[in-house]
């Protein structure tokens, strides 16, 4: 336990004393170590695969492709912070208009470089509320586990609000799914 931080001024915070640059480098190692972790374990095992199997024939190549796109999977589960990786989320997650979403994003998130972005998983800069993919808040912003998290709320959050303007706003039943199939 550090009793003063890197930039001097100290932070208390969960009781420890650390300032939020400390935490966040000491908590992107520890998630480093463990992938490398998983990652080398992984390598062991196609290893072992491959010397076990040597007298087989010869489809090392498209094992190691698997063993490699399933080790990657593991290491980062996550949705990459790329417009295509959200899009296809968004998609999945039944968002309607998901062109917009990544518009949002990318003014919410400064195009995926924020720090609140990394630190909160929060790439729509959505309101701390209650619902099961919220896990905390920190500067008055919704944590999340994950993106793909981040991404499923903001669905949630969307749908919640089309819901609403059935019947409410709009004088014609069935608006939400009439605005579905103009996509």
């Amino acid at each position: 336990m550090h009793s003063k931080c890197c930039n001097a001024k100290v932070h208390e915070q969960n009781g420890s004393m650390f300032c939020s640059h400390c935490i966040r480098l000491i908590s992107r190692k520890d998630v480093r170590k463990r992938h490398k972790q998983i990652y080398y374990i992984l390598i062991c095992f196609l290893a072992l695969f491959l010397i076990t199997n040597a007298n087989a024939p010869n489809n090392h190549s498209q094992v190691i492709q698997y063993v490699y796109a399933e080790a990657k999977q593991l290491v980062n589960p996550d949705v990459e912070l790329n417009d295509s990786c959200i899009l296809q989320e968004l998609i999945k997650d039944s968002c309607v208009l998901p062109s917009v979403a990544i518009a949002q994003a990318h003014i919410e998130s400064g195009f995926y470089k924020s720090d609140k972005t990394f630190e909160n998983k929060n790439i729509f800069g959505i309101k701390p509320h209650k619902c099961k993919y919220v896990k905390g808040v920190k500067n008055y912003q919704a944590v999340y586990s994950s993106y793909k998290d981040c991404i499923a709320c903001y669905c949630h959050i969307q749908h919640y609000y089309l819901k609403a303007i059935d019947g409410h706003y709009a004088a014609a039943g069935g608006y939400v799914d009439l605005i579905k199939k103009v996509k």
